[in-house]
């Protein structure tokens, strides 16, 4: 074929070519100048020649020019004595196998317009062989789908060789339609078996590509929400597969059954488990067939076992799996690295859902313990050891044991020892302040605590108070009220007539358990003494302990942000009530009365 060089070049020469083939079965030979352009090097002249076999074999597929039936030999039929229009009809289906071999092969091309263009020539086709098929139905209204054409599409987007993650994301079009899917589901399940028989060792490429191209497939939630194909059909029977959601729940099981037997890379396995429990388990016919897999993913450590616990989680809640090692599983993940990693995160929040079941009750208490203690000996970064850190570590892992405590009956004794050992003169000064005082109010909160301990803390921060700023104040002289309205044994503190003198003070501010403090045989007598603060508020606050303590709290959260700056703003512009006396002898005139030293040296005249 002659013609001119270039994309324009080769439009006009295929042009001339197509009009030819179809208007006369005489120029049927120039088909084969036609597919010599599909081996081109030129990525523009290729398109070109993908558009022509678009065009030349879509004409003859509906005009019914290509031989219908079980194709035999081409070598055969021309030597034999068939008739004209027969030979004429199996020579031209074995170059439309030709075109669709060139056109898979081009799937691979380096160009992706080229891969592109053929992708949607062999859908075309696809569509065309449904509506006029090649193979005679074996009953009236046999539903007949293109499968070979089709498994092989599927199957050169499933390349061993090459990334296809770019074609799959322009095939997801497709997966639209209803038929579509459920072939495709058919032909992933075969392609898997295919490669992982023929190679031994299976390429990354081949495993990103079949994930890819898996993870599309997504299904309706109802049997008449399938109603959209892409081959032209029939009215539906009920013989037809496609037409029902029950057979491609066990289509998209096979699909991911087939899959997940073998042994993935470790980067696909958490793909896998990110999106089980949304997009895989609740489309499976049966969903505990997963066992396999996500047992096996549990052994695989880290996240991956994580995933593969939520999996399970989900199996044994909602479908009632049995698996009596699911928590030794969760239990195995707790070592000093769980706290460094980057699902930190993600393990701490799955492992509140599956501590937080009904199904978890007789584990919660080892489950907290290990992570009280990670490494055996205490000796990795457990919340032991963030506990001894001291700060706003030590008060963010009390919260922690608090949660522990009082949602899952953990037990830890030393829980209010630790607290009061973080009372020291910089707690007024740091600036977790706020946060600190907000915690510990919600952790001495309950009316069952014993009156030692909250009198340990009343009186110890009392103490602290002697030294505390003026803002800091104006929060902690409401704290420590609080604390006596909530427990009336401790209000002994506030009035004693028979105790000991100052200097005899019973209470001992460097013994580290409050047991042992003896607190409850002291007085607030700090509080007395900050009546007569030079502050007027702080004055009024301290005041409040010589009244009788109402029943209602005060509620301390207006306060816990208080800064000396917003103080000092307060007084600025506070009205007085009346004038400011200036001088404690009253005035006598200008120059003042005739004793004074400037009457005597001044006159006004």
């Amino acid at each position: 074929m002659e013609r001119e060089p270039g994309r324009e070049g080769a439009r006009r020469a295929l042009g001339r070519l197509l009009q030819a083939v179809l208007a006369s079965r005489g120029e049927a030979n120039a088909v084969f100048d036609i597919l010599a352009v599909l081996q081109s090097e030129d990525p523009e002249e290729i398109q070109e020649a993908i558009h022509t076999c678009s065009r030349l074999f879509g004409a003859l597929l509906e005009r019914g020019e290509l031989f219908v039936g079980q194709l035999p030999p081409e070598d055969a039929v021309l030597a034999g004595s068939h008739g004209a229009t027969r030979k004429y009809k199996i020579w031209m289906r074995h170059r439309y196998h030709s075109c669709r071999n060139c056109l898979g092969e081009l799937l691979a091309h380096p160009t992706f317009r080229v891969k592109e263009l053929a992708l949607k020539t062999l859908m075309k086709f696809v569509q065309l062989e449904g509506a006029h098929p090649l193979e005679k139905p074996k009953w009236e209204g046999q539903y007949l789908f293109p499968r070979t054409l089709f498994r092989a599409v599927v199957g050169g987007l499933l390349s061993p060789e090459h990334d296809h993650s770019l074609l799959l994301s322009q095939f997801r079009e497709y997966l639209e339609f209803d038929d579509i899917r459920y072939h495709v589901m058919q032909a992933a399940s075969d392609a898997v078996a295919q490669v992982t028989s023929q190679h031994p060792e299976v390429s990354l490429a081949f495993w990103n590509n079949a994930f890819t191209l898996l993870s599309a497939v997504s299904l309706p939630r109802q049997e008449r929400d399938i109603s959209s194909f892409y081959v032209k059909h029939t009215e539906p029977s009920d013989t037809w597969k496609v037409a029902h959601l029950k057979e491609h729940r066990k289509t998209f099981q096979m699909m991911w059954l087939s899959f997940l037997k073998h042994k993935l890379p470790l980067s696909l396995y958490k793909k896998v488990l990110v999106t089980m429990h949304d997009t895989i388990l609740p489309h499976l016919a049966q969903p505990t067939l997963m066992i396999d897999f996500l047992t096996e993913a549990c052994d695989v450590g880290g996240a991956i076992s994580l995933l593969a616990l939520n999996g399970l989680f989900i199996l044994i809640h909602t479908h009632n799996l049995e698996y009596p090692d699911f928590y030794q599983k969760l239990y195995g993940l707790l070592d000093p690295s769980i706290f460094h990693v980057k699902y930190r995160a993600r393990f701490f929040h799955l492992a509140d859902v599956f501590l937080s079941s009904s199904l978890g009750r007789g584990n919660r208490n080892s489950v907290a313990a290990r992570a009280l203690c990670p490494a055996g000996g205490c000796s990795g970064p457990g919340i032991q050891d963030c506990l001894s850190a001291g700060g706003a570590i030590s008060l963010l892992a009390l919260n922690g044991l608090f949660i522990l405590i009082h949602t899952h009956n953990l037990e830890y004794p030393d829980f209010y020892q630790k607290l009061y050992g973080l009372l020291d003169p910089s707690i007024f000064h740091v600036k977790y302040r706020a946060r600190f005082f907000h915690l510990a109010d919600v952790f001495l909160s309950s009316s069952h605590l014993p009156a030692y301990l909250v009198a340990a803390f009343a009186k110890r921060l009392s103490r602290l108070a002697l030294m505390a700023p003026p803002e800091a104040l104006l929060m902690v002289l409401p704290f420590i009220c609080n604390l006596l309205r909530r427990h009336p044994a401790c209000r002994v503190l506030v009035h004693r007539p028979r105790g000991p003198e100052l200097d005899a003070d019973p209470y001992d501010p460097e013994e580290e358990d409050p047991a042992k403090s003896r607190a409850l045989e002291s007085c607030l007598w700090e509080l007395q003494t900050l009546q007569q603060h030079y502050h007027p508020e702080v004055s009024r606050a301290a005041s409040v302990i010589s009244q009788a303590l109402s029943v209602p709290e005060v509620s301390i959260a207006p306060l816990l942000e208080l800064t000396a700056y917003e103080i000092f703003e307060r007084d600025l512009k506070k009205k007085p009530s009346e004038l400011v006396p200036l001088e404690f002898v009253p005035a006598q005139g200008l120059l003042g009365s005739r004793e004074d030293a400037c009457a005597q040296c001044f006159t006004l005249g």
